[in-house]
Formats: structure tokens, sequence, C-alpha cells
């Protein structure tokens, strides 16, 4: 029954109704943070946010561009190009914003998890304090996250845990290093996805994400709009588990959320049809 729809539906048949849940959970109230809700669940919301937007935009560059959008451009005497390298870009940075709200968001809370946390806020921060600030608003602003920083080295430096790790394993933490022994491989695993399916995938998406030869050799040869169709194509079926991840595990953290899903039944059977593998973590409650 599965492999029978799947081979019916094309990939915008998956993505855009499960793209429209997505987006109906982080922004209805029932899918958002509260005045009482904790300082986590408010940084858990805006990674479950970011992840969308990059499908958002994900969807809108595997769309044919018309010349007439770039006036200041002199376009090829063609259709307008489908940007699927770009695609490829934003759904890896989907893929590891899901990953870091998987792993510290969704697990069920310990002192180790705490930790990560912080340890993940710390590096944010102290890569800003290196940035040198062009505008009085944003020196004032750095001299700010420089209290909060040494803050949350305070309350990081008081963990038993952390107390209890080795001295490299400390300092990896206090440098921000918030998934160290842990790999992308490994957080997908943990998230539920497939270990060797995800190493294809990230691969993949890692190897045209920058300026290696291979993206030169990708768009020369996608020259025309059906074979940029094709890789389009290719980067929206690829970014499926993920959305359906998203779909299935928000509600767990927002519970209220789960009635926007019943609301949208075609998006939420979506979710459960390309859901790859159970998640390796208990429930919260």
């Amino acid at each position: 029954m599965r492999r029978n729809l799947a081979e019916r539906l094309s990939a915008d048949d998956w993505y855009v109704p499960m793209l429209k849940l997505c987006i109906e959970l982080v922004n209805q109230p029932d899918g958002r943070p509260t005045d009482q809700s904790t300082l986590d669940l408010v940084d858990a919301h805006a990674l479950a946010k970011k992840a969308t937007i990059h499908l958002i935009s994900l969807r809108r560059m595997c769309e044919a561009v018309p010349p007439a959008a770039y006036p200041a451009y002199t376009p090829l005497p063609s259709e307008g190009p489908i940007d699927h390298s770009s695609a490829s870009v934003l759904l890896r940075a989907a893929f590891e914003t899901y990953l870091t709200l998987s792993l510290l968001y969704l697990r069920s809370d310990n002192e180790e998890l705490r930790c990560r946390r912080i340890s993940w806020k710390i590096g944010g921060l102290q890569y800003r304090q290196g940035l040198e600030p062009l505008h009085e608003l944003d020196i004032r602003k750095r001299a700010g996250e420089a209290h909060k920083l040494e803050g949350l080295l305070g309350v990081l430096t008081a963990s038993a845990y952390f107390r209890a790790l080795n001295h490299k394993r400390r300092e990896k933490l206090k440098a921000g290093d918030w998934k160290f022994g842990l790999s992308w491989l490994d957080l997908a695993e943990m998230a539920g996805f497939n270990r060797h399916l995800f190493q294809k995938i990230y691969g993949y998406l890692c190897a045209y994400a920058h300026s290696s030869y291979l993206t030169v050799v990708q768009i020369s040869s996608a020259s025309n709009q059906q074979d940029q169709r094709f890789l389009a194509d290719f980067v929206l079926h690829m970014a499926l588990p993920l959305m359906a991840k998203l779909i299935l595990q928000y509600p767990r953290l927002f519970p209220e959320s789960m009635s926007l899903c019943h609301c949208s039944p075609f998006a939420f059977r979506a979710a459960r049809i390309h859901d790859p593998l159970p998640a390796h973590y208990p429930d919260r409650n």
C-alpha cells in the first residue's frame, strides 16, 4: 500500500502538505512556548523554526526562476534555472539543525544533556566574542554577552557531570564543543535515521555544498531545466524523512500542537510513511 502510494505521488505531492504542517506547528499558539515555558523550550522552538525556514527556502529554490526576476543579470537564453545546488546546502543545514534539536531537547533530560546544552550556548557566544563589532550597539551587545558567557561557564564547571569528566573532555565542553564524542552520523542514528542511508545522504550534501570540482561538474552537466529538475526533486525527496521526523517529534515538546497534526490528516499520514526509524531515546514524560 505504501509503495503504491509512493510511486503515484511526486516529491511535491508529499513535500508541500508536509511543509505546510511544519509551518503550522512552529507558528500556531499551540506549537509555541508560553510565557511560563522554560528557556530550554524556547531554544528548542527556535531550532524547529530554523529547520522549517530552511525547508521553506529549499522548496523555493527548487522552483524555476524566470529571467525577469534578474533585472541586473543577463541570463542564458533558456528557461529559468533551478537552484538545486543551493537547495543541497540548505538541506544539509536543515538536517544539522534538526539533529541538534533532537539531541539537546528531545531526549530524556539528564545532567549530561544539560551540560551539552550549556556548551552549545557557550560555543555560539564565544564565536561572536571573537568578531570585531562595527557599531556602538554591537559593542554593548558583545559586552553583555561576555557577562552571560561568564555565567554559563560558571554553571557548567559547577556541574557534577562536568567535574567527573577527564581534563580533555572538560576543555572541549568549555570551548563550546557540545558534540564531543559524537559525529553527525551518530546523532542521526540516535534520532532514528538509518545510519547507512544517512551516511550516503549527508555525504552527497557535503560533496556538493562546497566549491569543490564536483560542484563544477554538476552545474556544468545539468545545463538544461530537465536535468536541474531531476536534481532538485532528488533533494526534495531526501528532505522528506527530515520533515517526517520534525512533524512527529515536535508534539513531544508541545503536546497541544498534536491537534494541528489531526487537522492535516494527509500530511500527518505522509510523515508516518516517510519516518525512517523510531528515534533511539525514551519519552520525555
